[in-house]
Parts: C-alpha cells; structure tokens; sequence
C-alpha cells in the first residue's frame, strides 16, 4: 500500500473578478489530473513557480481541500470520504509557511500541546512530550513565553515542535523557510531535517537549495506534474527543472 497516491487528481474553484463591467466568476483548474505514487519513508520534493499547485497539493494531502475529480488516498484511506477525515489528518501533519495562522495559544507550551489535549492524551504524558518537542527544535527556554513576543523563525521552531509531538508518519513542510533570514533559516532546517527522520515527507518549495537529496522530486507548472525524478536524472534531461535550477543557481547563490 502506498503512503499517498493520487490518480486523475483535479481541483477547480470559482474565483469572483472585478472587471469594468462589475463582478465576473471565473473557474480556476488549480491542479489538472495529476498521478503520484509514494512510498513510505520516501523524502519528496515538491518544486515550482508560485501559483503552480505546490500548496493545493500539499491541502489535499491533508484533507483541507477534496478533489473536484480524482482520487488522492493517505495510506489507503480516500481523503474525500468525511468519516476518513479524521484518521487522514492524524497521519498527516504541515508546517506551512507562515506560523502565525497556526498559532492557537497565549503560551507556548500550551500551543505544542493543543492537539493531544484533543486526543485525549493522559496529562502527564502531555507534559512529558511536549518538553521533549521543544528541547529538539531548541525552544524549551520559551516555553513560558507568549508567542506574538516571538521571532518569526521561533515561532516556525514552534509549529515544528507541535508536528514533533503529534508524531505523524507523514509530514509536509509548506514553505517553511521562505520568509526568513539566512540565519533562522539554517535553525529551522537543522529542526525540520531532525523531524523528517523516519517519516515519509514532503518538501514543497520554489527555492532548490534543499533538493539535491530527494529521493523523488515533482516538478510542478499550472497545476500539473510536468516532471518527476531525482536531481540528476532531470538536470541531465534539460527540461523545466534544468530552467529552474538555471535561474537560481547560474549567479553562484544556492538559495
């Protein structure tokens, strides 16, 4: 059985436009008949321009968005059917990029512990976990701390710290590092590379400096999957993933 599988996967939503002559829908096909199939314990990249389906993907994955056509499966269980929706985002979990939306406590360790409070997980072991969840991506010191006092790269250490604890045997990293300096971003990725351990997970990104390493890579453009394989592989075939990494790296900057 495979961890995600995708066949025929289509999404379309109606977006209201402001023209000259009032308001017009127009029907938008985020992603276009995309087929994936991965394996467990697989580290995939996900990769493209903004706009091109990385992150509608990435909310199929996790139920936060159902297929318009298609089918996309979390370990066998079909992400469109409502009494799955539970068990699928329980296997799942996302660090998206920006951790303010994520955010659902006035202390810190109270907002690593939201989702097994949910669980209904025992308090001492919450306890328990939740330091632990922070001593990994070093933010045990805050723990105290109100998190709109944060930095934005502690805060992302946060998010991690929540996935760390729910231990998912999926993880997706939406962008997690894109809006932040150099320095923070070197942190984050030392937590990120230390909760993908064992995981099957998903990189979503624009930037290639993290990719060389996948053991698969979806190159994605207009909402379609337009290459996969590994960096290698697609360098050599000298497509869109050779113009993208050509733009981003022929000045010498692997960012």
């Amino acid at each position: 059985m495979k961890m995600v599988k995708a066949e025929g996967l289509t999404y379309e939503y109606t977006k209201i436009m402001e023209t000259d002559h009032g308001t017009e829908e127009h029907r938008v096909v985020a992603l276009k008949n995309v087929n994936i199939e991965i394996e467990k314990g697989e580290f995939v990249v996900v990769l493209g321009h903004n706009g091109s389906g990385k992150s509608t993907l990435a909310k199929h994955m996790n139920a936060l968005l159902t297929p318009t056509a298609g089918k996309l499966w979390v370990e066998g269980l079909d992400t469109a059917d409502p009494e799955n929706l539970l068990a699928v985002r329980g296997k799942v979990g996302m660090v998206f990029q920006n951790p303010d939306n994520q955010i659902v406590a006035s202390v810190v360790e109270e907002d690593v512990a939201f989702g097994p409070e949910n669980l209904g997980v025992p308090p001492k072991e919450i306890r328990q976990r939740v330091d632990d969840a922070l001593k990994a991506v070093e933010m045990y010191d805050y723990r105290l701390a109100a998190p709109y006092k944060l930095s934005g790269g502690q805060k992302q250490r946060v998010s991690i710290a929540r996935v760390f604890l729910k231990n998912p045997p999926i993880l997706i990293l939406d962008e997690a590092t894109s809006s932040v300096d150099t320095r923070t971003e070197i942190a984050i990725q030392k937590a990120m590379d230390h909760l993908m351990e064992g995981r099957t997970s998903f990189v979503i990104a624009h930037r290639l400096s993290t990719i060389r390493d996948a053991d698969l890579i979806l190159v994605m453009k207009d909402g379609d999957i337009v290459e996969t394989g590994k960096h290698e592989e697609l360098l050599a075939k000298g497509g869109f993933y050779a113009e993208l990494y050509q733009s981003q790296f022929a000045d010498g900057n692997d960012e």
